[in-house]
C-alpha cells in the first residue's frame, strides 16, 4: 500500500475570515429567528420531507434553518444550535433571545477588541468572564422564589406561574389558565402534552403511576363499562423482561390458581406476547366463558420496550410497584411452578378395590392437604416478586396504578432524586447538547410519572400546522415555568439583565466594579437593550423612534423603555403600561448570558480554524490507493 500520492490538504481560516465567517452565521440564524420574536412575532411556515407545519419557535426555526455552507464549515454553524440548545434544555423558553443576544455580543466584543488592540487576549477573556459571573450573581441574588416548603402551592406563585405561561404561550389565556390549573392540584411541574386526537384542548389528571404501553384488552375483561376499562383491585403483578411464549402458558395458569387461592388477580406484564400463547389464552378464556365456570382469567399486558430509555422505564414500574424483574435466569421461580404444575396437573385418584372409604379418603385428605401446602408456599414464594398497588385500571390506552403503599414513597422519592441527579450529570458532561434533547425528554417524562399525580395537557387542533404550532408554545411554557418554580423567577423579561447592569454600575455602591469592566457591561446592557427594542418593532411594526406613547411627542417607545430599565419596572407593548408582572426564570437569563458569552468568546478570540478537506476525486483516488 503507497500513500505517497494520497493527498489529505488541510483547510485553515486565519483570524479576520473566520471571524467574518462565525458573524455571518450568527447574523443569519438572528435575522431568520428575529422574525418570530415577541408577542407581534410572526409565523414562519416550514417544509419537511414529512410535509408543511408552521411554528412561532425559535428554536424550531433555527433547527431547520440551512445556511447553505459548504460541508466543512456546517460544524460552526451547530456552535450557535448548541447556545440555544442549552436555553432549550434548562428553560425552553429564551431560544431566540440567546440567539439574538450572541449575534448582538459578537458585533459588540469584536469592536471591542479591536478598539483595544493593545490589551492581551488573556486580560479580555478573564474580564468576559468577570463580567458574566458579576451580573449572573446579581441576578441570582434578585430571585424570588416560589417553591417554598409545604404541601400547597400559594396562590400568589400561582399568578406569577401563570404570568409566565402567559408571555411564553403569546398571551393564550386558556393554556396559561391549564398551567396554573395543574400546579394548583399538583404541584408537579414536569407536565406532559399530548394531542388530544380532535379539535379540544383539555387537561388529564392522573392520581396514581401511569404506564403508556401497547395493551392486549379482551372484551370480556372490561368491568367498569363507563370507562370501557378493566379495574382490578389489589392485584399480583408478574413484570417479565422477556417475551412470553405458548410453553408458558401451563405455568401461568398455576401462577393465577395460586394468586386465586387468596382472592387475588394476575397481571403479566412483558415485552410481548407470542400469537400462539395469545390464541391459547383466549381459548382458554373462552372456555371458562362457556362453562360458566368462576374461574379467574389472566390479564396479560404488554410494555413494549422498544430502545433503552423505555427499558429504564420498565425498571421504574418495578420501584413503584415494588415488584421484580423476572428474567430467564430465575430458575428457582420456574422451577417452584413447574413443580406446582405437576403437582396440579395429577389426575384424581380413584379407589382401590381393596381400599376402605375412610382409606381411601385419608389418602385423598393426604393429597389434598399437600396441595394446599405447596400452593401456600408458592404464594409466599410468589409475593416476593410480585408487584403490587391497591387499584389497576386497564383501558385500551393506559394503564394506571393507584393506591400504591406508603412504604414505598422513599423509594419512589430516592428514585426521583436519582433521575435529577443523571439528567444534570448527563447535561453538564455532554458537549453537545442539541444531541441530548430527546433523552432530557424522556428523562422529564419519568420523573413525571414516578410523582404518582401528574396532568397532561391534551392539545386539539385543525391540522398537523396547528397542533405542532400550539405544542411548541406549550412546551416552552411548561418549561418556562418548571425552571421559574425550580430556580426562581425576576422581574423584567429581558429588562432584568440591562436592570442589574444598571444596579452594578452605580458609583454609589459598594460593589461597583472596576472601571476597566464598564465597557463589556454596557455591551451586554447595550445587546439585551436591542432585544427589548426588536419586541416593539415586531409589535408595532415600526421603529421604537417613530413611537410615541399615548400621543406625547416627547415620550418616545425608546424614553419609555429606557425608564422601565433604571426603575425595575418593564414596559407590557401588550397593555401599554409598565407591568411588574411580566416576569422570566432568572435561569433564563443566566443560560442566555451565559451560553451566549462562551459562543462569543469562541468567536471573537479564536485565531484560526483548521479543518480537513476532500473532493469527490480525491476521495475516490484515495480509496483506490488504499485498496492497491
Amino acid at each position: 500500500m503507497n500513500l505517497d500520492n494520497v493527498k489529505i490538504p488541510a483547510k485553515v481560516l486565519g483570524t479576520k475570515e473566520l471571524r467574518a465567517v462565525l458573524s455571518e452565521i450568527t447574523q443569519k440564524y438572528a435575522d431568520c429567528v428575529s422574525q418570530t420574536y415577541g408577542p407581534g412575532g410572526k409565523d414562519t411556515i416550514i417544509q419537511t420531507p414529512n410535509g408543511v407545519f408552521v411554528t412561532k419557535d425559535g428554536w424550531t426555526v433555527a433547527q431547520n434553518l440551512r445556511l447553505g455552507l459548504d460541508a466543512d464549515l456546517n460544524s460552526l454553524s451547530k456552535m450557535v444550535l448548541d447556545v440555544a440548545a442549552n436555553v432549550n434544555l434548562k428553560v425552553g423558553d429564551g431560544t431566540t433571545t440567546a440567539i439574538l443576544v450572541a449575534n448582538y455580543l459578537n458585533q459588540g466584543i469584536i469592536n471591542y477588541i479591536e478598539e483595544y488592540p493593545d490589551k492581551p487576549m488573556y486580560v479580555i477573556k478573564k474580564e468576559l468572564v468577570d463580567v458574566v459571573n458579576l451580573v449572573c450573581d446579581k441576578l441570582m441574588k434578585n430571585a424570588k422564589k416560589l417553591n417554598a416548603d409545604g404541601d400547597e402551592i400559594g396562590d400568589d406563585a400561582i399568578k406569577i406561574i401563570r404570568n409566565i405561561a402567559l408571555v411564553s404561550t403569546n398571551w393564550n389565556d386558556s393554556y396559561a389558565d391549564m398551567i396554573a390549573e395543574i400546579y394548583k392540584k399538583t404541584m408537579n411541574p414536569y407536565i406532559r402534552v399530548e394531542n388530544s386526537g380532535s379539535d379540544k384542548s383539555y387537561v388529564d389528571y392522573i392520581n396514581g403511576y401511569d404506564m403508556k404501553g401497547a395493551i392486549l384488552l379482551r372484551d370480556y375483561y372490561v368491568n367498569d363499562y363507563a370507562k370501557g376499562a378493566a379495574v382490578v383491585h389489589n392485584p399480583m403483578i408478574l413484570m417479565f423482561d422477556y417475551d412470553i411464549t405458548d410453553n408458558m402458558i401451563q405455568t401461568l395458569f398455576a401462577v393465577s390458581n395460586v394468586a386465586a387461592s387468596r382472592g387475588r388477580k394476575i397481571i403479566i406484564m412483558a415485552p410481548g406476547f407470542q400469537v400462539n400463547f395469545i390464541k391459547a389464552l383466549q381459548n382458554y378464556n373462552d372456555m371458562l366463558i362457556r362453562k360458566g365456570e368462576d374461574v379467574l382469567p389472566l390479564y396479560p399486558v404488554q410494555v413494549w420496550m422498544k430502545h433503552p430509555v423505555e427499558r429504564a422505564m420498565y425498571s421504574d414500574m418495578s420501584i413503584t410497584l415494588n415488584g421484580k424483574i423476572i428474567n430467564k435466569e430465575n430458575r428457582d421461580l420456574t422451577d417452584m411452578f413447574n413443580d406446582l404444575v405437576n403437582l396440579l396437573s395429577k389426575p384424581k385418584p380413584v379407589q382401590e378395590k381393596n381400599e376402605t372409604g375412610d382409606e381411601y379418603n385419608a389418602r385423598m385428605s393426604e393429597i389434598l392437604n399437600e396441595r394446599k401446602m405447596m400452593i401456600a408456599n408458592a404464594y409466599q414464594y410468589l409475593e416476593q416478586y410480585a408487584g403490587n398497588c391497591g387499584i389497576l385500571t386497564i383501558d385500551d390506552k393506559n394503564i394506571v396504578a393507584e393506591g400504591l403503599q406508603s412504604d414505598y414513597q422513599r423509594m419512589i422519592t430516592e428514585r426521583v432524586e436519582r433521575l435529577k441527579g443523571e439528567l444534570d450529570r448527563k447535561v453538564a458532561q455532554c458537549d453537545s447538547l442539541s444531541m441530548i434533547l430527546r433523552d432530557v425528554a424522556d428523562y422529564r417524562t419519568r420523573i413525571s410519572k414516578l410523582s404518582c399525580n401528574s396532568g397532561i395537557i391534551k392539545v386539539g387542533g385543525y391540522g398537523d400546522a396547528d397542533l405542532k404550532s400550539s405544542r411548541d408554545a406549550l412546551d416552552d411554557a411548561i418549561s418556562a415555568c418548571r425552571a421559574a418554580y425550580e430556580y426562581g423567577c425576576i422581574e423584567g423579561g429581558n429588562y432584568a439583565i440591562p436592570a442589574a447592569i444598571a444596579d452594578i454600575l452605580d458609583t454609589n455602591a459598594n460593589d461597583c466594579p472596576n472601571y476597566d469592566l464598564w465597557p463589556l457591561l454596557d455591551i451586554i446592557k447595550e445587546s439585551f437593550v436591542k432585544c427589548i427594542r426588536l419586541v416593539c418593532c415586531n409589535f408595532y411594526d415600526r421603529e421604537p423612534e417613530d413611537m410615541h406613547i399615548k400621543g406625547d411627542d416627547s415620550a418616545t417607545l425608546v424614553n419609555t423603555i429606557n425608564e422601565g430599565i433604571s426603575s425595575h419596572v418593564p414596559y407590557n407593548v401588550i397593555s401599554g403600561k409598565y407591568d411588574k408582572n411580566l416576569l422570566e426564570p432568572v435561569i433564563s437569563s443566566v443560560e442566555i448570558l451565559k451560553g451566549s458569552m462562551r459562543l462569543v468568546k469562541l468567536m471573537a478570540t479564536s485565531s484560526q480554524y483548521l479543518y480537513q478537506h476532500f473532493t469527490t476525486d480525491e476521495l475516490i483516488g484515495a480509496k483506490d490507493i488504499l485498496d492497491d
